[in-house]
């Protein structure tokens, strides 16, 4: 069968909607009350007997077809599965229905079928009975096996890709369910429609209408799960039965800032995979003598999702989500699984992942074939990682806590070679394991918002520690950080304020500041160049603000200053956008440091301008326009044709 996943049926197919239609006719429902819009696939054929009801053959078609039955305009319609939300649905839109108004039904990871089975009537096998399988979980945990049956004959890879579908729905439902009312205004929404309800693709599975409002039930979607490129699996070759391999133990060693706070002290993550369904766990040894002596041992059973990059990408920038770049990955136990994730959960770290030696975490996943995955929707240089462009062959690991084991480590083996030695239990065979472990777990990342200001013969820094602890506005430094060390122009003080003043010295130089470990020194450093220091400016003040009191006002739309101007200040009443001119100084030579105080005082925008190319206004903000009424702006002349602007000044 060509099915609705095939583009080319056979010459004896049907097109699905005229199944549909003539279903509907045998049962009585006037052709004017259906509506087949969208069942575009075709069907080679199903079993029908006279104990199969209409609504029974409706629900195998489907199940391979992925279709809705809904009701819309008056019609009978058929929602297909996997087209984009029709509505983008936040909690302000939500009503209160007299219960909670918006309720989250979680399942255990555990309740997901491992194993799900689907019988079928075989086109490739003279329509024999055949079962397709799908063997998956997003809880490597599940043990449960799932079975199912429909009456539409499939060829073998379409009834794999059937099976696969199906799985990876019933891996997504189980996430959970919704349930919340909206008003009257979202009316047009129906069974099986899609939407996004605070960034969670949701599908629509039942409507109650109310007086008003209506209550909806919706389960998780993933717009990807109604794809597969899965197809039948060769028969294996008759070794040993794989229900009795147990497989190698994959180690990849992790050493990473870390990811909860009470990882806080030096020390290096581990993470080890089996590669078959017996694997239940391993003896992991180190050595630090190159594998000669091995001084130290653990065990555990906790499954990470690891595996190799087969398609890499390119650089992308950290402040915002690379929807240009795809990555590839190869797990080494195809059992387990990726899901999609959306951008509050990233933020959550949900899909963090290590790629190389770059953090990133992945939004979107769409399964190629068994355990192989395409990653898109990224975020890039988590954690403060440095971004890189990755190639086939490099490392990726989940980086799930849960599956991750935190090894403390003594100073001494800071820079130094390690060697594991992995072994799956019931196994004597071994996998050895080399890295150089840097101590990421304790090294300072690079200050965030350095900035300095100039002013009375002095330089003010300041800058934004990145905390280790919690996140966000309340992040604080690790137990383990010292101090900051402060370069200005090679001249080093230590602090442990995020504020420190140093006297002017002039002339071009870098500022530099970096955190200080205790354990592993020096932190990345964060440094800006002497012209990225800001002004702070020194406006002539002998008898300023007694000529602020009575300000000099103007409602032309264009005004050249005058050297009377000088320490005064200028409000500018027009309603009409209007210019202050700075003069050359062969029109006005005000002294240097002279300094005059520009206000809008009406609602047109003000803009301070030169009056020809010999005169030299400088501005931080690539603007000299106030940003709105009576915001103001002074300008001081700090050299000859030369002024300095600062204050209230649109962005440009």
């Amino acid at each position: 069968m060509s099915t609705g996943i095939g583009d080319n049926p056979f010459y004896f197919s049907w097109a699905v909607s005229s199944v549909i239609a003539e279903i509907c006719d045998r049962v009585g429902v006037p052709a004017d009350c259906v509506d087949l819009y969208g069942l575009d696939s075709f069907v080679d054929g199903f079993y029908c007997d006279n104990t199969v009801t209409a609504a029974g053959t409706m629900q195998n078609l489907s199940q391979v077809f992925m279709f809705d039955p809904s009701c819309r305009g008056g019609k009978i319609t058929f929602v297909p599965r996997g087209l984009d939300v029709v509505s983008e649905i936040t909690s302000d839109d939500l009503i209160d229905d007299g219960e909670t108004i918006e309720k989250l039904t979680k399942r255990d990871a555990m309740s997901i079928a491992r194993v799900y089975n689907m019988d079928y009537y075989d086109i490739d096998g003279a329509l024999a009975n055949n079962t397709a399988t799908s063997d998956r979980s997003i809880d490597s945990r599940a043990t449960q096996e799932v079975s199912t049956s429909t009456n539409v004959l499939l060829n073998t890879n379409d009834a794999n890709r059937v099976v696969a579908i199906n799985h990876k729905i019933a891996v997504e439902e189980q996430r959970g369910t919704y349930e919340f009312s909206l008003p009257n205004s979202f009316l047009f929404i129906t069974t099986g429609d899609c939407i996004r309800l605070n960034g969670e693709r949701l599908r629509i599975s039942q409507i109650e209408y109310n007086d008003g409002y209506q209550s909806y039930k919706a389960v998780f979607d993933r717009q990807s799960a109604y794809q597969s490129t899965i197809t039948a699996t060769p028969a294996p070759l008759p070794s040993v039965p794989p229900d009795r391999v147990i497989g190698d133990t994959i180690l990849n060693f992790v050493d990473i800032p870390i990811l909860r706070d009470a990882d806080d002290k030096l020390g290096y993550y581990v993470a080890i995979t089996g590669s078959t369904t017996k694997w239940t766990g391993a003896l992991v040894e180190l050595s630090t003598d190159g594998g000669g002596t091995y001084t130290q041992s653990y065990s555990g059973d906790a499954e990470s999702v690891s595996g190799v990059v087969t398609v890499g990408c390119g650089v992308h920038s950290v402040y915002y989500p690379d929807e240009v770049n795809t990555i590839t990955v190869r797990l080494a136990n195809i059992y387990l699984t990726l899901e999609s994730a959306s951008l509050s959960q990233l933020m959550n770290r949900t899909n963090l992942a290590i790629v190389g030696n770059e953090l990133i975490s992945f939004g979107e996943i769409n399964e190629v074939s068994p355990g192989i995955y395409e990653l898109s929707y990224l975020l890039r240089g988590r954690k403060g990682t440095e971004i890189s462009s990755h190639s086939a062959g490099e490392r990726f690991v989940l980086l799930d806590r849960q599956s991750l084991y935190f090894i403390p480590s003594d100073l001494y083996l800071l820079n130094k070679q390690l060697t594991f030695k992995s072994t799956s239990y019931g196994k004597d065979t071994s996998l050895i394991t080399q890295a150089t472990f840097y101590g990421e777990s304790q090294k300072e990342k690079a200050p965030n918002y350095l900035q300095a200001e100039r002013g009375g013969g002095n330089i003010e820094i300041s800058w934004q520690g990145s905390g280790r602890l919690g996140a966000g506005v309340n992040s604080e430094m690790g137990a383990y950080f010292s101090h900051y060390l402060v370069s200005v122009g090679g001249v080093t003080q230590a602090t442990t304020d995020e504020t420190i003043t140093v006297s002017d010295r002039g002339g071009s130089f870098y500022i530099s500041v970096r955190g200080v470990n205790s354990l592993t020194g020096l932190g990345d450093e964060s440094v800006i160049h002497s012209s990225e220091i800001k002004t702070v400016i020194s406006v002539d003040t002998e008898s300023i603000w007694e000529k602020i009191m009575t300000p000099s006002i103007h409602d032309e739309t264009s005004y050249t200053l005058l050297l009377t101007d000088k320490g005064k200040a200028i409000e500018m009443t027009s309603s009409s956008a209007n210019y202050v001119v700075i003069p050359s100084e062969t029109l006005a030579n005000f002294e240097i440091g002279s300094g005059i105080l520009i206000t809008q005082a009406g609602t047109g925008k003000t803009t301070i301008i030169v009056n020809d190319q010999s005169v030299t206004l400088r501005n931080p903000h690539g603007t000299s326009s106030i940003n709105a009424q009576w915001g103001t702006a002074v300008i001081r002349k700090r050299a000859s044709n030369d002024w300095v602007i600062e204050g209230n000044l649109a962005e440009n």
